[in-house]
């Protein structure tokens, strides 16, 4: 909860005005003032309660083993929270610039230094959604996961190698690099997907009601795949090279908070028809009516 009200902070402020498309308007001093003691507010006694009380809170003396069940849901968790951070801190630099004054640089291409950690994330998290449930608590004997996953391991690299060929992703802006990573991210979302399946037919014996893990993986790594495959697709269909007038842009795109690329931007003369892409578009008048 303190978090969903930081992140009302940082886009209701406009601290983030430069950076992101969710943050577009400086709310004026006395508003950020307000907001920032609503936020301490809560966040102040929750941590004075939380440090009161941390004596009185149960833990495990022994640590779990690395066959158990236990063991890898906290690797997941563990996963999840320093992406968490990651994000957070990443997301952060305006504000802590404000607060103490520095300068750090936004990277030129802030889509990308979020996206080449996630990917990890995304290969991570599938994979261990994929095999976890398999797993037993407290321990499981050698040899019995190898057994369980073979087959849906098999079927997910057959699927993601049909994928490559007949609907290939085809991201090649940030090298070859980055697209392997990103096949990888959706073998292990594809897997995911397989592997929960099979569990709950092979591991559950078919009872969808007590199948709710394996519904949230399934959900969660279909969600993966579509990300991958719709942000691996993208296709700039504007492009200055129709018409031959390409006019340099200076300044940041309000949408985008990027410096648009001039090659990629299709500048359009009233009445003159031009291709985009499959499509032919002509600029009639603009929001006036003129």
């Amino acid at each position: 909860f303190i978090f969903i009200l930081y992140s009302t902070f940082l886009t209701r402020t406009g601290v983030l005005g430069d950076t992101s498309v969710h943050a577009f308007t400086d709310a004026g001093k006395a508003i950020n003032v307000m907001i920032l003691l609503f936020v301490a507010s809560f966040t102040l006694p929750s941590l004075g309660l939380f440090i009161a009380n941390l004596k009185k809170m149960p833990a495990e003396q022994k640590e779990e083993n690395t066959n158990s069940r236990e063991f890898w849901m906290f690797i997941g968790s563990l996963v999840f929270f320093l992406t968490a951070v990651f994000i957070i801190a990443k997301t952060s630099v305006p504000v802590y610039n404000k607060i103490f004054g520095t300068s750090i640089a936004q990277p030129e291409n802030v889509e990308f230094s979020y996206n080449k950690v996630v990917i990890l994330v995304a290969i991570i998290i599938g994979l261990l959604s994929a095999i976890t449930q398999y797993f037993k608590y407290k321990k499981t004997a050698p040899g019995y996961i190898l057994k369980k996953i073979a087959v849906p391991t098999l079927i997910a690299a057959v699927i993601t190698a049909l994928l490559s060929v007949f609907y290939p992703l085809t991201y090649y802006k940030m090298g070859a690099g980055f697209l392997g990573a990103a096949y990888v991210a959706l073998f292990a979302a594809i897997y995911s997907v397989i592997a929960n399946a099979a569990y709950i037919w092979t591991g559950l014996n078919g009872k969808l009601k007590s199948a709710g893990g394996s519904i949230a993986h399934i959900g969660f790594a279909l969600m993966l795949v579509g990300i991958l495959i719709s942000s691996s697709n993208k296709e700039v269909i504007s492009n200055s090279r129709v018409n031959g007038i390409n006019l340099q842009i200076s300044g940041k795109d309000p949408m985008t908070k990027e410096t648009d690329n001039p090659l990629e931007n299709l500048t359009l003369i009233r009445q003159v028809p031009a291709a985009m892409g499959p499509y032919e578009v002509t600029y009639l008048r603009d929001s006036f009516g003129h």
